[in-house]
């Protein structure tokens, strides 16, 4: 969907004009999730593993080009669920398969590895469940995960929730997006963290 619906033509103009607005540096790229989207040529670097992204492009457009429509709020410190953004109860199964499922997935019984790959996208660590950590997704949109151990009754599990202030800038389905990407992240952080 995303390659055929979003590519830097289009996008271009858009996302450009993010430079030096919403928490973006004035500079010729746009670093987030320890990406940067060069902004000649909408090429985009994983600075993590030094390797472009191209299969990753259209979704990075398609989001950033959503957040260039936006005015900058404030952050509230109150947190929401996916089901409180606008449109979040239409997509919620799309947000759990995306990114819940796929996280629990990936780092189930492997709280250590999450822990360390969060650190390396620039996470804090919070207080919530056996692990939990704010990670600004982009500069003014944070997720904050919340991870429980499973034990031998119990499958792990995972939550992510939105500071309220996310409804100011995305809807639920781009929400969701922007928490797959997120939880992608984790994962490519996560091969650094194995190979230590």
């Amino acid at each position: 969907m995303f390659r055929t619906l979003w590519n830097w033509n289009k996008t271009q103009e858009n996302i450009r004009s993010l430079r030096g607005r919403l928490g973006f540096d004035d500079k010729p790229y746009l670093e987030f999730l320890k990406l940067r989207l060069y902004l000649d040529s909408g090429k985009v670097l994983d600075l993590l593993r030094n390797v472009y992204l191209e299969n990753l492009e259209p979704m990075i457009y398609y989001l950033l080009y959503m957040y260039s429509k936006s005015k900058e709020y404030n952050e509230t410190n109150k947190l929401i669920s996916f089901k409180k953004l606008y449109g979040g109860s239409q997509y919620y199964s799309a947000f759990y398969s995306r990114a819940i499922g796929k996280l629990n997935r990936f780092f189930k019984d492997k709280i250590g590895l999450l822990e360390k790959s969060s650190y390396l996208l620039g996470a804090s660590r919070l207080e919530y469940g056996d692990l939990s950590f704010k990670l600004y997704a982009l500069p003014r949109i944070p997720l904050i995960f919340i991870f429980w151990e499973g034990s031998e009754d119990i499958s792990s599990s995972s939550n992510i929730l939105f500071d309220e202030s996310a409804s100011k800038y995305y809807t639920g389905e781009e929400a969701s997006v922007l928490a797959d990407l997120a939880v992608l992240r984790l994962i490519h952080a996560s091969s650094l963290v194995n190979s230590d």
